[in-house]
């Protein structure tokens, strides 16, 4: 009996020693801005074995890893995969949204009651204060009592600071007006030395007095579009062309200076620096509590956003991205170890084709424009019921009515007939009541991706859903929002400690699963608002 006991004990405390130490000692999560499923595999021939390529050869890769709620933007995006929740829950409905009880707007981490740090620019005042969630990186302080260490790097403000949180100890971004890499009194009031030392190299400098050229040879560039294309692609301010290569250092004065980068891979270049700099220089991945880097790469999306999916820009990005990936990999097995760090690379969306592009090849697709439509809406109701100020904003593709001039009898009335106006609309595939996605139970299909996306206390009186191929921005580039595949398909690679190596998992998961699997696979609780199911590896 007494021996029986015993054995019951050795293997408790063996189970509560795997637990604790069978645990990466540092998680790095990587979120790449706009990028589409298909990528990787379109520009495979001309990736390095060390970069991307390592996901798939010594890592897991989730074929079918897919966004559940619309619409599909940066700020919910990176709310999304860190707290494991849909906008519904955690309240990021937009990168900007209409604030219906103060009637104006918000930026989605704004935060008036800060300051910046490293900086006085005033777009500087920022918190993750608007998520209403914990995420992956505040239960991993909690679990910890605050000896783990998180950290968030990114060009934008929001990729930096949604995924490290409320209780990070620090998130970094960049500053277009100085080129320097700065944070918020929310976090600190002085940025570390680690920070200064890499600011003090004027790196930003460096990198816009120089010339974006091809990677590689041109001949190597087939699976994209001719260069030239500039029916297609927007243009840099200054630029008579849309074709590489650009002279960055002569585009600065016309393209406010530092803002530039952004709109090159050399912005994922200088986040590359910063994320090395954190791993050396920051003291995380060096003990048994476990830490959390979260790198998000956002040149991706400027580039995308101008020159579109199918251009030689996204082209040459994603091999210099490649190139990026491969440093960090091999920096964390010098830094931390092989085999003591885990890796987790998704999006934050996808992108649609350019419409122009589509209409051209005879496939259907338009150009919505949300604001006429919103003044038609209006004239509509002047001539029925007077004129007043019927629609107070659309955003996201909602409608804020104005609620102090309709009657509340007829508030239902009007309603209807908007939403009878609306679609009769070319490009509108859906009209829904906001309350309706709160009431009813829309399981599968575009109604079910918005309900996930619907915050009834911050999102409009009716939703719209435009027709697949159909965006409200033209005429050149492109960009992303809808609840299609090819807004809501994303990449979902892992790479590391506890990971099986060359296995690729066929079922469908939702991005909300990155944070339930991240939290089992460091034994703490997942956020609280998480609804993600674990990913089943094997």
């Amino acid at each position: 009996m007494k021996k029986g006991v015993l054995g019951i004990i050795a293997m408790l405390f063996m189970t509560v020693g795997f637990s604790q130490y069978n645990r990466p000692k540092l998680v790095v999560g990587i979120v790449v801005d706009q990028m589409r499923y298909d990528y990787i595999y379109r520009y495979w021939n001309q990736l390095s074995d060390d970069g991307f390529k390592r996901f798939e050869k010594q890592g897991t890769i989730c074929d079918n890893a897919y966004y559940n709620y619309m619409p599909t933007y940066t700020g919910p995006g990176h709310a999304s995969v860190y707290t494991g929740t849909t906008p519904r829950v955690h309240g990021i409905i937009g990168n900007n949204w209409y604030d219906k009880v103060n009637d104006n707007e918000i930026y989605c981490v704004a935060d008036p009651s800060e300051n910046p740090v490293g900086s006085t620019y005033e777009r500087g005042k920022i918190s993750p204060r608007n998520m209403l969630t914990t995420t992956i990186g505040d239960q991993l302080k909690i679990a910890s009592q605050g000896r783990s260490k998180v950290i968030g790097v990114a060009i934008k403000d929001r990729g930096s600071v949604l995924p490290a949180g409320h209780m990070a100890d620090g998130a970094f971004w960049y500053d277009i007006t100085n080129g320097k890499w700065v944070s918020s009194t929310f976090y600190m009031s002085e940025l570390p030395q680690w920070v200064k030392d890499l600011n003090e190299k004027n790196l930003a400098d460096q990198y816009l007095n120089g010339s974006w050229k091809l990677l590689k040879a041109k001949d190597q560039y087939t699976v994209s579009l001719k260069d030239e294309r500039s029916k297609y692609e927007g243009k840099f301010e200054g630029s008579i062309n849309t074709s590489l290569p650009y002279n960055l250092k002569e585009l600065r004065a016309t393209n406010e200076n530092w803002d530039l980068l952004k709109h090159t891979p050399f912005g994922n270049t200088y986040t590359k620096d910063i994320a090395l700099a954190a791993i050396k220089g920051a003291g995380i991945g060096k003990d048994d509590d476990p830490d959390l880097l979260t790198i998000s790469f956002s040149s991706t999306d400027a580039v995308g956003h101008k020159f579109g999916p199918n251009s030689v820009e996204v082209q040459d990005t994603y091999l210099r991205l490649d190139q990026d990936m491969a440093e960090i990999f091999k920096t964390l097995d010098t830094e931390v170890g092989e085999e003591q760090y885990l890796v987790f690379l998704t999006a934050d969306h996808a992108v649609a084709q350019i419409p122009q592009y589509m209409m051209d090849n005879k496939v259907p697709s338009g150009y919505y424009k949300g604001e006429e439509v919103k003044e038609e809406l209006e004239q509509f109701l002047d001539e029925k019921y007077g004129k007043k100020d019927w629609i107070k904003n659309y955003s996201n593709f909602q409608f804020f009515l104005n609620k102090e001039v309709i009657p509340i009898d007829d508030y239902e009335t009007v309603v209807k007939d908007l939403i009878h106006v609306l679609l009769k609309q070319e490009g509108v595939h859906n009209a829904i009541r906001g309350e309706d996605l709160m009431l009813g139970h829309f399981n599968e299909g575009n109604l079910g991706l918005a309900q996930s996306g619907y915050n009834q206390k911050r999102s409009g009186d009716i939703v719209i859903i435009l027709e697949a191929g159909w965006m409200e921005r033209g005429p050149t580039g492109t960009t992303h929002g809808s609840p299609y595949a090819y807004d809501t398909h994303v990449p979902l690679y892992w790479y590391g400690k506890t990971i099986p190596k060359g296995k690729r998992v066929k079922e469908r998961v939702e991005i909300t699963d990155i944070a339930r699997t991240v939290s089992d696979i460091l034994s703490v609780q997942e956020p609280n608002g998480c609804q993600g199911d674990i990913i089943k590896f094997e």
